[in-house]
């Protein structure tokens, strides 16, 4: 029984440990991630606007709702089984610079993320920068020391270059 007291005790104080830590970090932060993408400027930058296909090359997304623009936005749900996730593109100057946002104000997170992409040695060369906001501190902690800020990122990029080694 004394064991169990211990391993509760220590649960405890880890969950305390994290929760103090995340507690004193920023909530908001700046992660960038960069990548060469095998696909012309226009042909990358088109696929990066079309959600209705995402879930063609993003094993992370199971489907995509693609919802009725707002003052000339794309708006989106992505559905996966972290849950279901509401964005829309805030800013897009083709061919070169699109940021989109999660738009749901109600989430324990938010943010932007910003797309520049370049001409590259025969391809596509891009940068996502993600400016987010984490709230709650034990998801902060996690956030940066477990998941990483830059995990989704190159997720992402690796799902893109995938995409186009494979010619689409």
């Amino acid at each position: 029984m004394i064991y169990v007291a211990w391993i509760a005790g220590a649960i405890v104080l880890l969950v305390t440990v994290m929760y103090l830590t995340g507690a004193l970090l920023p909530k908001n932060h700046v992660a960038s991630v960069r990548g060469h993408i095998d696909g012309s400027l226009e042909d990358v930058f088109a696929t990066l606007r079309e959600p209705a296909r995402f879930s063609e090359w993003r094993l992370d997304v199971k489907s995509v709702e693609v919802l009725p623009d707002e003052s000339g936005r794309k708006r989106w749900i992505e559905k996966s089984s972290d849950g279901d996730l509401a964005l829309e593109e805030a800013e897009s100057c083709a061919p070169g610079h699109l940021v989109t946002r999660i738009a749901d104000p109600d989430l324990p997170f938010g943010g932007t993320w910003t797309f520049e992409l370049s001409p590259e040695k025969g391809g596509t060369a891009l940068t996502i920068t993600e400016r987010g906001e984490v709230r709650p501190p034990l998801f902060r902690f996690m956030s940066k020391f477990i998941f990483g800020h830059e995990s989704t990122m190159k997720k992402y990029i690796a799902a893109l270059t995938r995409k186009f080694a494979k010619g689409d």
